[in-house]
Order: C-alpha cells, then sequence, then structure tokens
C-alpha cells in the first residue's frame, strides 16, 4: 500500500538533503543592507527569518542576492562577495537554518534593470544593448543597457560560483538562480532582450547555455551535497519573447540534468 503523501511529508532532493515538510517561503526582495556599499545582511534581516524559520516552514529561499556589488536593482540590495562580513553572513543563515529549516539563497543580476552602479560603472549590462526601460523606481531612472562580452559573461559565471561557495561556507544548505522576472538571466532566455548571434545567443539552446554553465560549474564548486534550484518565467508574455512552449522544453531539458534539484515556475 502506498503511503500518503501530505503537506507534512519530508521531501527528499537529488543532493540528499531533505527537507522536514512541503511548505516553502518563496523569495521576497528585503530592501534592506547595513549600508550602501558593505551591502550586508542587518539585524532586521535576522529577526524577520528568525521568525519564518520558527513558524514551521519546511524551506527558506531568501529574498535577491548579489554576487556582483557593481550591478543591483537598488542600494538596499544585500550582495555576498568576497569583500561581505562573513560573520553578519553566518548569522543570517543561523537565523534562517533554525528549527531543522532548510535554507536556499537567491541569486541574481538585475541586468538592465539595475539602478544602482556601483565601482565606475555608469551602464547596466545586458545580453545585448537594449534602450532604457520606461520609468524608474522612487527618484531613479533606468539607463540604456551595454551588451556584454564573452569575457564579462565568464566574469559573471565566476562572481556566481563564488557567491555559491560563500552561502554554503556560512551556513545555508544550497542557491536558487534567479532566471525570471527580467533580469539578466532571463533576459538571456527572451529573444527580445537577447540578439546575440554567438554561443550564448539564437536557438534555445544557445540563449540557455548561460543558465547550464551555471548550474555545472556550482555543481563542481560546491559539491553533490548542495541544494542548485532554478526559478524562470512559464512565459515572458510578450510578442516574440520566451513562450511557454519554449519554457516547458527548457523544464525538461533542466529535469534531465542531473545537477538539478528543483525548478520554480513564476
Amino acid at each position: 500500500m502506498v503511503e500518503a503523501v501530505t503537506i507534512e511529508t519530508p521531501l527528499t532532493f537529488k543532493c540528499g538533503k531533505t527537507i522536514k515538510n512541503r511548505i516553502a517561503k518563496g523569495a521576497m526582495a528585503e530592501f534592506y543592507n547595513d549600508d550602501s556599499e558593505k551591502c550586508n545582511p542587518t539585524d532586521v534581516h535576522i529577526k524577520l527569518y528568525k521568525e519564518w524559520s520558527q513558524g514551521g516552514v519546511g524551506l527558506i529561499i531568501t529574498g535577491h542576492v548579489f554576487p556582483d556589488r557593481n550591478y543591483k536593482i537598488v542600494k538596499e540590495d544585500p550582495v555576498l562577495d568576497e569583500h561581505s562580513d562573513l560573520e553578519k553572513w553566518k548569522a543570517y543563515a543561523q537565523a534562517c537554518t533554525e528549527n531543522g529549516t532548510t535554507a536556499v539563497v537567491q541569486l541574481n543580476n538585475p541586468g538592465r534593470a539595475a539602478l544602482a552602479l556601483a565601482g565606475g560603472k555608469t551602464e547596466p549590462i545586458a545580453p545585448s544593448d537594449l534602450p532604457r526601460i520606461p520609468g524608474g523606481f522612487g527618484d531613479m531612472e533606468y539607463k540604456d543597457a551595454k551588451g556584454m562580452s564573452d569575457q564579462q559573461i565568464e566574469e559573471l559565471i565566476q562572481k556566481w560560483v563564488t557567491a555559491s561557495v560563500l552561502c554554503k561556507q556560512v551556513g545555508f544548505h544550497g542557491v536558487e538562480l534567479h532566471c525570471a522576472h527580467g533580469y539578466l538571466l532571463s533576459q538571456f532566455l527572451s529573444p527580445v532582450t537577447n540578439k546575440r548571434e554567438d554561443k550564448w545567443g539564437g536557438s534555445l539552446e544557445n540563449r540557455s547555455r548561460i543558465l547550464f554553465e551555471l548550474i555545472t560549474q556550482i555543481r563542481k564548486s560546491c559539491g553533490k551535497d548542495f541544494i542548485l534550484g532554478v526559478k524562470i518565467n512559464s512565459s515572458d508574455f510578450q510578442k516574440g519573447g520566451f513562450t511557454e512552449e519554449e519554457s516547458t522544453e527548457l523544464i525538461k531539458n533542466l529535469d534531465e540534468n542531473q545537477e538539478l534539484d528543483f525548478v520554480e515556475v513564476s
């Protein structure tokens, strides 16, 4: 007799990690950090995530965290890189993992949606040269985006790998790669924003290449016991964009990839 699966039934991922139940707290941007340059988590994060972990969820996915401090949506976004205060990140991870909770960090790069630029950067990056998005956020306006070089793509992959390694080091159980909502990885997937004619553009295989490169390199660097997930759009809902059919095909390709643990469809 097959045992009934309920919301309280534990779930084991391919990597071997088990979450205690089927309840997950999805990612929501907190818009908090300790300083617009340091970009570490704060006491607000710790208090908030302690309450969520003590509330009984099986899986917590944090609000998006940025592996590259030069490109953020707003200055309040947190950054995890080699310049971060790892003690503050350890306290954040501890808060997220109380009460037997499994915790995954969502990693992101806004691409053309970057409003907070640093390190001498004056324009956002994107798969291709793109005009500014109309409007802005608060008193900040979007800017024209510059298409990335091969070197910039390789550097981005390495920054995400570094952030993933640091996530494991400070006590998180895994990462989710944000490939939805019009941010950089989503921009690579969409023919509307990816006009490249090299190995990073054109076919769905090429447009998703950066995603599979990230999966492969993060798994290699973080080990087989590290949770690795991806968040994608069900569709761009734009004429000529990333379609529902392509989303379905990509999910099948991701499911066949033995390095991935879960796909979140938005």
